[in-house]
């Protein structure tokens, strides 16, 4: 007998593909060629025992590459380089594609009010959320296919072309978990999208903690389990036994959750507000910032804590191509010095990157605000749509300013050995 909350399961992954049959595509094929492109360019590169010994004897010793890459092993290999490099990146772009998917199907819906007409039909109360769930899950195994694939035409071995790409699969498929669970607990989509964040970021740092001080810590991270799989090294298969547990409790825990709370709102509510409102909401521009400080904070102490890890490794980003020549000329860079200089300004460029993604995450809440209908009741009032959008645009000008200090990076590269003159 079929289970009732489960009805209209099927239909929903139909109709969610369809919404989703080109962002998931392009999520893939660039997953794909991400790795086809670092495999390429490692073979050209580090093409001679010389300039493999001189990798390994400067990212293998050093925190920075470590923190940022993984555990450096392999690397005796052309392929243990590209696992090293690449292992990160396709990592933290699967697990971006499982949250916006599972959060696309799932919260954003019900936020939306689009829950509520589905349900309204025979269709189980379950059914969203596993339908979801099981897009996801396709389309972290598609970007699975889609590394090996990248990894294996570009002439890598095919045991460790499916072990990378089965491992970061698996990374995709935890956070998938994660994201349904986060959906339950709050009841609006910035929160998921905050929560589920915030953990993938409690994640990396633990993994890269575990990684340089040798202590077993990056058992306690899902990226951890992938790159203790050892691609085109040891070929570690067990380690993806974790995620294979780990995933469906995480889904069962999020059906579980589901069935405690009403539609439309998350297990965490939110407190109460004032009796009366306070005079700063008086006018467009306070209703704004009242509305904005919030995600502001969260990009603020993100970006000034990517600013911190920034500036603490420049000092090892030196000591990195100091023992590797081929690194410098690669970089065309004149000296460590000057290498320093190359780095901090990738970094400006993120962290621009970052400040600029925050710019359009505020502006783009103006149109939230009116396709949710609590645009109407503030144009109702004297309030020109003018004034109401100009409040927007400023808050988010104001605040992508604000968001940058924290970020700034604050280092002064000291005088090494050879380079004392260069000052």
């Amino acid at each position: 007998m079929s289970n009732p909350t489960l009805a209209g399961t099927g239909v929903l992954l139909r109709f969610a593909a369809r919404r989703d049959r080109l962002r998931l595509p392009v999520w893939v094929v660039a997953g794909g060629a991400l790795v086809a492109v670092q495999s390429t360019s490692n073979q050209t590169f580090y093409r001679t025992p010389e300039a493999l010994a001189a990798y390994r004897a400067s990212a293998g010793s050093n925190a920075a590459s470590i923190a940022f890459s993984g555990p450096p092993v392999g690397l005796d290999t052309v392929a243990g380089t590209v696992a090293f490099e690449i292992s990160t990146s396709v990592v933290l772009l699967t697990v971006l594609m499982a949250m916006f998917t599972t959060v696309r199907h799932t919260r954003a819906d019900e936020e939306a009010g689009r829950t509520e007409l589905v349900r309204s039909a025979q269709v189980g109360r379950q059914a969203p959320l596993v339908a979801a769930s099981l897009l996801s899950s396709a389309a972290c195994a598609g970007m699975g296919a889609a590394i090996a694939a990248g990894a294996a035409l570009t002439g890598l071995p095919v045991s460790g072309s499916l072990l990378l790409g089965t491992a970061t699969a698996s990374v995709g498929l935890v956070f998938t978990g994660v994201t349904a669970v986060c959906a339950q607990l709050t009841g609006v989509t910035r929160g998921v999208y905050g929560l589920t964040g915030g953990l993938l970021g409690i994640a990396f740092v633990v993994r890269a903690v575990g990684d340089i001080t040798g202590n077993g810590l990056s058992w306690a991270s899902p990226i951890g389990w992938a790159q203790a799989t050892h691609p085109w090294s040891s070929d570690r298969w067990w380690p993806l036994l974790l995620p294979v547990v780990a995933t469906p409790v995480l889904l069962l825990a999020a059906r579980r959750l589901l069935d405690r709370r009403d539609l439309g709102v998350g297990l965490w509510q939110p407190r109460p507000g004032a009796a009366t409102a306070p005079a700063s909401l008086s006018s467009p521009l306070g209703l704004a910032w009242r509305l904005h400080r919030g995600a502001l904070l969260g990009w603020a102490v993100g970006v000034g804590l990517l600013g911190f890890v920034y500036g603490w490794l420049a000092e090892s980003v030196e000591t990195l191509i100091e023992d590797n020549p081929d690194a410098e000329v690669f970089l065309g860079a004149d000296g460590a010095a000057d290498l320093v200089d190359a780095y901090l300004g990738v970094t400006l460029q993120m962290t621009a990157l970052l400040v600029a993604g925050h710019a359009v995450s505020a502006t783009c809440r103006a149109r939230t605000e009116e396709t949710a209908g609590r645009a109407e009741p503030v144009l109702a009032t004297g309030v020109s749509r003018s004034r109401w959008l100009g409040s927007h645009l400023t808050v988010a000008l104001a605040g992508g300013d604000r968001a940058a200090r924290p970020g700034r990076v604050h280092h002064r590269p000291q005088p090494r050995g050879d380079h004392r003159g260069r000052q």
